[in-house]
């Protein structure tokens, strides 16, 4: 079993802050995340967390992110920060 497969089948918890990202997307796959944190990074877009129905925590703070997708994740998301 690849890295890969292990991370979509139990992945719960990833923190990829202060690392320059730009946008996410491609993380439909990781069901089981429960939190995520991407703090710190170039975020203006984020894509395909909606899809993730067992995210309780979105952790978004100092990035560029536009305020039409927080009202889409706001919309979705128990527990998310923007600070």
């Amino acid at each position: 079993m690849s890295m890969c497969d292990k991370l979509t089948i139990c992945c719960r918890l990833l923190d990829l802050s202060f690392n320059r990202i730009k946008k996410i997307e491609n993380i439909s796959h990781l069901h089981k995340l429960k939190k995520l944190f991407l703090v710190n990074n170039k975020i203006s877009e984020i894509d395909d967390v909606s899809q993730l129905t067992q995210l309780t925590m979105l952790e978004l703070g100092a990035n560029r992110i536009r305020v039409r997708s927080l009202f889409v994740l706001l919309k979705r998301s128990a527990c998310l920060s923007c600070w």
